[in-house]
């Protein structure tokens, strides 16, 4: 299995490192094809992408799975959707997920996401639980399994009237992705809820009981 993580990142370079290492330290039977792209930042986020890419390329940081494959691509002026679009269209991956630059993955997530789209190759989109972290890494919420209603789903509902879908720790296959995707990149925030109301008129979210991530509140 091979997993395409998509990154948007601007200006963010306090967390950045923490929320790459997350990915490319991830163990387990599977490949990892990240892609981290810059809206021009100004401060040192590419520079700190570009070296973590150099390093894997060279061999000069440990990996604990098949491959990592690590590519910066800077991309102007597009907005965070149109940054997380223009990452998945050079994705090459079995299964996609974008993390944010501020946010994290827990140890174990991908072997956990791998063992589960094994077992049940019928699942095409799938979420753990997200834990809430402070903007020092302290965490202040475990988070909880959530169950999500397809029609509910579909009708926009969760995220208003019921609880969120936490994005940072949703992953879906590529074919869902182009059966939903992409999302509209003039929108300011929200896409996420746009992409599950398209996602689950083809598909139901599954929920899976294990901690995947760590959204950063700040």
């Amino acid at each position: 299995m091979r997993f395409s993580i998509v990154t948007p990142s601007y200006n963010l370079d306090k967390w950045l490192p923490a929320t790459i290492e997350s990915v490319i330290t991830q163990k387990g039977d599977f490949e990892i094809e990240y892609i981290i792209v810059d809206g021009g930042s100004n401060d040192s986020s590419l520079g700190i992408a570009q070296k973590y890419a150099k390093d894997i390329e060279i061999g000069a940081f440990p990996i604990s799975c098949r491959k990592v494959a690590m590519t910066c691509i800077v991309e102007k002026d597009t907005g965070m959707y149109g940054a997380i679009n223009r990452g998945f269209e050079s994705a090459t991956g079995d299964v996609y997920a974008w993390i944010n630059a501020d946010d994290v993955y827990k140890p174990g997530a991908f072997a956990a996401i791998t063992a589960s789209l094994k077992a049940f190759p019928n699942i095409e989109w799938i979420k753990g639980i997200t834990a809430t972290i402070e903007e020092d890494g302290r965490e202040t919420r475990k988070g909880a399994c959530k169950i999500y209603r397809q029609d509910w789903l579909r009708a926009g509902i969760y995220g208003q009237e019921a609880y969120f879908v936490e994005q940072d720790s949703v992953f879906w296959k590529k074919e869902l992705w182009q059966k939903a995707g992409p999302m509209p990149q003039d929108m300011r925030s929200a896409a996420d809820y746009w992409l599950w109301i398209k996602m689950a008129e083809h598909a139901p979210l599954w929920s899976l009981n294990v901690p995947i991530s760590s959204f950063r509140k700040r």
